[in-house]
């Protein structure tokens, strides 16, 4: 009786940490959907579910605002996975520059063909711009440009999609 009561003990309070955290998932990943049509009212709903749920997961491992980089993807390619810009060598959903696609070793086919990959490489950029400029609250604008001038633009570009 006792071997049950404290397995009891240890199961219950990790049963409940599971249901906390699932249910802090379920509303962020609501929120984040719920920006997404508000972002693109005419987006394909399964996608715009799909692509929420990516973005909270990626958002959760890498350590990122989850709405910040729904932002960003609106802003670059509003959600367009295969989405490419020739004239400035610009790719996918994140519009990953082809000097950080090389820098960071990405794979560039399947940047515009795999959701998951496109979303996680956005925000390792994302995540590695947080831990090197951490002592500034608008570091996420560096994921455009470095000039401080450009980056005001973009900034207000993407508050738009918050």
């Amino acid at each position: 009786m006792l071997k049950y009561f404290i397995l009891f003990i240890i199961l219950i309070p990790s049963t409940f940490a599971t249901e906390k955290v699932r249910n802090r998932f379920y509303i962020e990943n609501r929120r984040i959907y719920e920006q997404i049509l508000k972002n693109n009212p005419y987006i394909n709903k399964q996608y715009a579910l799909k692509l929420s749920y990516i973005i909270v997961k990626v958002s959760i491992k890498r350590n990122v605002n989850p709405r910040q980089l729904t932002a960003i993807l609106a802003q670059e390619s509003m959600y367009k996975l295969g989405k490419i810009n020739r004239m400035t060598q610009d790719y996918s959903i994140g519009q990953i520059n082809i000097n950080n696609i090389i820098k960071y070793k990405f794979n560039i086919k399947k940047l515009i063909k795999d959701l998951n990959y496109s979303i996680d490489c956005s925000a390792l950029i994302l995540s590695e711009l947080r831990s090197k400029y951490k002592n500034e609250s608008n570091y996420w604008s560096r994921y455009n440009s470095f000039n401080l001038k450009l980056r005001k633009v973009y900034e207000k570009k993407v508050k738009k999609y918050l």
